[in-house]
């Protein structure tokens, strides 16, 4: 019975470990078409999605600006997509715009590294499970890290770039997370659209 076990585990092993590979090989080769200039940037990136099935493991979540909450309600603290808000990039890439807001009469220490909001985590919704997709970008630069504070009822808007596009045909929910003075904070549910392949990249 142990044999048969170990039998069918070595198998499962061995189909996601192709599965695995025929996503890095079509990867790979979309990469050396582009340094051979075989294609452009322009052409690469949503090639990259929709035959490689490529979703990037990185969050960018870019600072625009700090105001006053005009209508206190005594929220506390709390992030949150504003619905249906985003630019899309020449290149296809969504930035999806969001608030961190500090509606209490606390201070919390905002973590930053350069132009971003650091402590960010992002999660897909597939077949009911919430899937880790990403986390904040780190800078091997020490300098680039730095603290801000979120004064009492004020607010951060910022731009979510996660490499997720606007034109996948599959629709899926997506959240992120941001930890500040450790304590995890969640924030709301977005729809974003999936190519067919990155769904099949992160079922297999």
């Amino acid at each position: 019975m142990r044999g048969v076990t170990t039998l069918i585990l070595c198998c499962l092993l061995s189909i996601s470990s192709l599965s695995q590979t025929k996503w890095e090989k079509a990867d790979k080769e979309l990469s050396e078409k582009l340094n051979n200039g075989e294609i452009s940037y322009e052409e690469y990136f949503p090639l990259s999605m929709t035959l490689a099935g490529k979703l990037s493991d990185r969050l960018s979540a870019y600072h625009k600006n700090k105001s006053k909450i005009l209508n206190p309600k005594n929220e506390g603290l709390t992030i949150r997509f504003i619905p249906n808000k985003y630019r899309v990039n020449e290149y296809g890439g969504i930035y999806r715009k969001a608030i961190l807001k500090n509606d209490s009469n606390s201070t919390y220490i905002i973590p930053r590294i350069d132009a971003t909001i650091g402590n960010l985590n992002g999660f897909i919704l597939i077949d009911d499970k919430w899937l880790p997709h990403g986390e904040y970008g780190k800078s091997s630069c020490g300098n680039s890290y730095y603290d801000e504070t979120l004064g009492s009822y004020e607010q951060i808007e910022f731009e979510l770039a996660n490499g997720i596009n606007v034109e996948g045909k599959i629709e899926t929910k997506y959240k992120v997370t941001i930890t500040i003075e450790g304590k995890v904070y969640e924030s709301n549910e977005v729809t974003i659209n999936l190519y067919e392949n990155q769904y099949k990249r992160l079922t297999e």
